[in-house]
């Protein structure tokens, strides 16, 4: 080693393996699920608020949903809004997990396996 190749900088850099995303599709598939979930969720929360907004029927018998009926739709909403989400994150973390690309083994070339003559 001389005197100057302790004054440069190494020039050797490391070569990460190369990778790729483990499913785009997952990957697809999530944010889209996680993107209905969150709607969902927000139109069950303002079912839930707005379950109490005053009903302007006029005195005539009113066709006015009952309250526990709009209270569980709600809910239900949030709930399944709420378990899309997470399941649709999940899917995302997943699929864009990376995943180191690998090279198929190539065989000899011809015919795999056994084979049949007729000779005459």
């Amino acid at each position: 080693m001389t005197a100057f190749s302790l004054l440069l900088p190494s020039t050797a850099v490391a070569e990460e393996p190369a990778t790729r995303m483990y499913s785009p599709g997952l990957l697809t598939g999530g944010i889209v699920l996680s993107s209905l979930g969150a709607t969902s969720f927000a139109l069950g929360l303002l079912t839930y608020r707005f379950r109490d907004a005053e009903n302007h029927c006029s005195d005539a018998p009113c066709d006015q949903p009952d309250r526990e009926a709009i209270t569980a739709r709600g809910l239900g909403l949030m709930g399944l809004g709420a378990a899309a989400f997470a399941g649709g994150m999940t899917m995302v973390v997943i699929g864009a997990r990376q995943v180191p690309v690998t090279v198929a083994a190539v065989g000899p070339r011809g015919t795999p396996g056994a084979s049949l003559a007729f000779e005459f």
